[in-house]
This record gives structure tokens, sequence and C-alpha cells, in this order.
């Protein structure tokens, strides 16, 4: 079955497939959560969830491909044509520990036992093979009222698991929807529970929220709730998103680190975007009097991205002056100088080799302006001009 969302609703075709498969063998099944909401909502679907009273065991035994996910909390993943489905029997969980997971769990036959552990009401929609829409808490109605609301006690839902807080303002930005009002005074009233979830948890939603279009109301409701305080002083980076036009998802994160150092405990941003971060704060750095050797020192794609960056966020606008000045050079990558860094070794044997890479710099520069040829003649004879001062 297809609608507007094309081709992602064949995940639905081979989940429904699934769940008739396993309805054949006399047990329960349902599509479950996100797949639901988006269905309905007319938003691509990218990952299919089922409910099952299935057995984890039981679930292996039908299936050829499987991969025991979380086989201890009842999940299963079941590959079909290269896809990933998780299958999860019904369950209740124990106490939670550390405001995050239960300390046990317990599988169930009952379908509404596994409903209401979940977080939001749009997130426990249900659908049988033939896509009936089944909501046990309301769930069709906040839809419809673009409505992100705790299913039960929001005070409750917060404590078993602090992560659902920053999740309901993720979901909030994904979709537009606002967040109920008691939710949200329990977010307030408990959002110093964040500091006790893991810091790769919250990088992880902080992460896929900045990923969003309509991102500002949700980033000025975390700061005026206080919850971005709370969740490692995220608000000093985050005010940096408010008085902005439109940005991509790097260009959120940078905004984000000149308010917070995320080269600092308890932040763990990856060694890749960390070294992006210092590039861009090195180019505008270096844009205040441009120099030909930029381009030899940075990727021309990075260079213009920054630009672009800068023009949309403070109108200063370089695009032009890069332009002629990438244009206008005589060589364009280091590659092309006509010696290198050993060529200067064998040639001078210099006993501190971190004289070879000032040379290189000397040499690029003259030959950028225009002084010194790029030939091998011309720059062996300007090394050997050195061999004195040695």
């Amino acid at each position: 079955m297809y609608n507007e969302c094309g081709e992602k609703m064949d995940l639905l075709t081979q989940g429904q497939k699934i769940i008739k498969k396993i309805n054949d063998a006399g047990y329960e099944a349902f599509l479950v959560g996100g797949v639901v909401r988006d269905y309905l909502l007319g938003i691509p679907v990218k990952d299919v969830d089922i409910t099952t009273s299935a057995t984890p065991y039981v679930i292996e035994s039908l299936f050829d491909k499987t991969i025991p996910t979380g086989k201890a909390f009842g999940t299963i993943t079941v590959i079909k044509n290269k896809e990933s489905f998780e299958v999860t029997t019904y369950r209740t969980d124990g106490t939670y520990l550390n405001h995050r997971k239960p300390e046990s769990i317990k599988f169930s036959n009952d379908v509404n036992d596994d409903l209401k552990r979940r977080d939001f009401t749009i997130n426990q929609l249900r659908m049988d093979a033939e896509l009936n829409v089944l909501d046990a808490f309301n769930g069709r109605s906040d839809l419809n009222q673009k409505i992100i609301r705790t299913i039960h006690n929001p005070n409750d839902r917060f404590k078993e698991d602090a992560l659902r807080m920053i999740r309901a303002f993720r979901f909030s930005a994904k979709l537009g929807f606002r967040i109920e009002e008691e939710t949200l005074n329990s977010i307030q009233a408990n959002a110093s529970l964040i500091q006790k979830i893991s810091i790769e948890r919250i990088q992880d939603e902080f992460k896929k929220m900045l990923d969003y279009e309509v991102l500002k109301p949700t980033v000025k409701l975390m700061i005026d709730t206080g919850f971005a305080k709370a969740c490692f002083d995220l608000d000093q980076g985050l005010k940096y998103l408010l008085n902005v036009g439109e940005l991509n998802p790097f260009e959120r994160i940078y905004r984000v680190s000149l308010g917070i150092d995320f080269k600092k405990a308890p932040w763990k941003f990856p060694l890749k975007t960390l070294k992006k971060i210092a590039d861009y704060n090195d180019l505008i750095k270096a844009f205040d009097t441009l120099h030909p050797r930029l381009f030899l020192n940075y990727p021309k794609t990075l260079i213009f991205e920054v630009a672009d960056y800068l023009k949309k966020t403070s109108s200063i606008n370089k695009i032009k002056e890069l332009e002629t000045l990438y244009e206008g050079l005589i060589i364009k990558d280091k590659k092309d100088l006509k010696i290198n860094g050993k060529t200067i070794d064998e040639v001078l044997k210099p006993k501190d080799k971190s004289l070879i890479k000032t040379i290189l710099n000397e040499l690029y520069d003259k030959v950028l302006e225009g002084s010194l040829k790029n030939t091998k003649d011309a720059l062996i004879q300007e090394v050997k001009t050195r061999k004195q001062g040695l």
C-alpha cells in the first residue's frame, strides 16, 4: 500500500507481510510508534517498528535472517530485502534505574501493557496488517490537534526516563507541534534530571533536532523553560541560533559552539566535527586580510562554505573577493609547486627539519606573488640561497 510518500511506503508493505506471518503463526502483531505517526501525517517512513505477543524465540524461528539486537529486552531485528525491522515482544517494565532504564522487564500477552510504558500519546498508535489504526490513549486526537503529551502522569514518565524530556522538544521541532501545558510544566520541574543521562544519548537527540528546518520556536522554549541551562548549560550556545536566518545542520552546530566549548567535558563530539569547527574559526579570522596562500592551506569548498556562512549570519560578503583571488592564483594546489619538502631536504640537509616547512611556505608566497617562477630549476636555486643561513 502506498500514499504520497512514494517509495518509502514499501517499508510498510514489507512490515505488513511480517505482521501477517506472525499473525498466521497464532500471535498478535502491530506496526507501532513513529511509523504510524508519520504515516498518518504523510511524512516519509524511514523505519518500521513492530510490537507483538510472540516471544523473541518465536520471532527467530519464524524468519530466516534475524539479529538479537536487544533480545534480553524482547527486541529482535528481522532483515527483509536488506531492510531492518525491529520486532519487540509486549512487556512491562520494572523499577527504572538512574532515570533511564528499567532494572527488569516481564513479557506480556496484553498489548496495552506495552503501550502504556511508551513516552507520548502520538507514539503509541498502532496499525494491524490491513493498516487499520488502533488508539489506546487518545493519540489520534493529539495528532490532529498537534500536541505532544505524555501517556499518563508526565512526572512519572520523566522520572522513569529523563531522556524523554529532550525527545519532547525534538518531536516538537520535527513536527511543529506544541508541548501540552502539563507536560511542559513537568519538564520545567524535572529539568535537572537530564544530567543523569549519558552525554552521548543527549547529543544524539540534539543532533537530530538540528536537522529540522523549523527550529527556533523549540530553541526558545528550551531556553525559556530553563531546560537548556539544566542540560549542561546548553542555553549559552542555543542563544546563538535565535537571531540568524536559515542555517544548515553543521552551521547550527558551529553557532552553538560559539557559546559552548565542545572540547571540554562533558561534551563528546567527534574529532571530525571539532576539526571543522576549528577550521571555521581560523578561516573567519583569515578573512580579515585575505592572502593567496589561503587556498593552499584549506580546501576551496570549505573556504566558500565559510564565506557563505558569514554572508548569512553577519552580512559580510567576501565571496566575490575570494573568487577573484582564486582565479588569479598561479598555483591552486600545494601539489602544483614543482619541488617538495623532500627536494629541500636533499639540497640543504638541515639539522632542524622544521625549517623545511618554513622554506616551503616562503616559496609558495614568492610564486603566488609572481616574484619567483614555478620551475624546478628556479625553485632549487632559491633554496640554495638558504645554505649560508644554516
